[in-house]
């Protein structure tokens, strides 16, 4: 087994991913990476909600025997004053901040058997015709880390916040959020009618309008819209919810909903994404809190994940069984830009100095 065994191709036009979708998800289950995120059914959805006429895209496949084995997804977003593309993405991100889906755990598509052996020709692919790629929310162990440690960059650092259901009691909770929980639920039970529950598939969209409500008051109550008033990300979550990838769970109080989860679901993990609460009159039940502790409890996957969040002092860790390290990584792939980095850097450094000396 060797590189010479393989052959390359580029797929440059949108229309020319339809033949190779089946293969693609063939090859992510045979990897042990995230089986949502990197799926033709995210990817899809993302291109038909968020694709630019001016994007250039550039997915590599190499071929074994006619086995494809390995995929690199990426797409340019170009400027017309450069030689090369300003910058690179994965398929799956690179959208507008104020609309953007939050793509995590994308990656490099090989199969684990080729990568040491494909490893420098993919690194000189992704290399070829960018100045810089940008990456976010990848796993620390990712391959598109290992091929980017040579490089000048700016990384930053994150953690992916889990929950095994089945080592997930009330009691592992800090003495704190404990406390917290049980006087909110000892305040739910003696003041009010209320119900947990999970939303059933013919309620969805319903639910999901209540959620944009919510989740767009709180936003616009610290002087913001929120994503929730995008057309785009409106359309990608209507669609995807379309497809059943979907889940929801409420706590509704005297027949009102209060508070509301929005989930991804994929092999057994349930992918919390988004939520929304009646803040202004609930605030003192923490629904938030609740509603939580009640969906891992309750739920039929076997993997609560909360998905990315601050390394340090985030709520999620309140109520995760495991953290696993995250980078994002902004990585020069030219000399222009290696240089422009590496003053950016002692930029930075002179700056940190100067501040303590002045303290």
């Amino acid at each position: 087994m060797s590189s010479h065994d393989v052959n390359w191709s580029i797929i440059s036009e949108i229309e020319d991913l339809q033949a190779l979708w089946e293969k693609w998800d063939t090859l992510l289950a045979n990897t042990p990476l995230d089986q949502l995120f990197n799926s033709s059914d995210w990817l899809i959805n993302w291109i038909a909600s968020y694709w630019e006429q001016h994007w250039q895209l550039s997915v590599h496949t190499a071929w074994s025997n006619k086995e494809l084995v390995a995929i690199i997804p990426l797409y340019h977003q170009s400027d017309t004053t450069e030689r090369k593309s300003a910058v690179s993405y994965p398929l799956g991100q690179g959208e507008p901040e104020h609309m953007e889906v939050a793509s995590e755990y994308l990656d490099i598509i090989v199969s684990p058997t080729w990568y040491s052996v494909l490893k420098e020709d993919i690194y000189r692919r992704i290399q070829r015709n960018s100045n810089v790629l940008k990456w976010r929310a990848a796993m620390k162990g990712a391959y598109i880390l290992d091929l980017l440690q040579g490089t000048e960059h700016i990384s930053s650092p994150a953690t992916r916040y889990l929950t095994e259901n089945k080592k997930f009691e009330l009691s592992m909770l800090s003495k704190n959020t404990r406390a917290q929980h049980n006087r909110a639920l000892n305040k739910l039970k003696k003041n009010y009618q209320y119900s947990f529950r999970w939303v059933a598939p013919d309620e969805a969209f319903t639910i999901f309008d209540i959620l944009s409500e919510l989740h767009t008051q709180r936003w616009q109550s610290i002087g913001k819209t929120g994503a929730f008033t995008d057309n785009a990300f409106l359309t990608f979550h209507r669609q995807f919810i379309q497809h059943r990838h979907c889940a929801f769970s409420v706590l509704e109080v005297e027949g009102k909903i209060i508070a509301i989860n929005y989930y991804f679901t994929k092999k057994g993990i349930l992918y919390f994404y988004q939520s929304g609460w009646n803040n202004k009159d609930f605030q003192h039940l923490s629904p938030g809190l609740l509603l939580h502790c009640w969906s891992i409890k309750n739920t039929e996957h076997e993997t609560y994940d909360f998905m990315m969040g601050a390394a340090k002092h985030s709520y999620k860790s309140k109520l995760s069984t495991s953290m696993l390290p995250m980078v994002s990584i902004e990585a020069a792939l030219s000399m222009p830009y290696t240089l422009k980095f590496k003053f950016k850097k002692t930029a930075k450094k002179a700056r940190h100095y100067l501040q303590q000396f002045m303290r």
